[in-house]
């Protein structure tokens, strides 16, 4: 899976109480760089 810098892959899963398999994958989440501090 190619990724851009600040996306992080992350696997998805659930299931019913039953067993059966609903959602099953990989999702990109896009994680922006924190701010510097005031003062820094």
């Amino acid at each position: 899976m190619l990724t851009h810098r600040g996306d992080v892959p992350v696997r998805v899963y659930a299931e019913r109480s039953d067993g059966t398999v609903v959602v099953e994958g990989r999702i990109l989440l896009y994680v922006s760089e924190k701010p510097p501090r005031p003062g820094s």
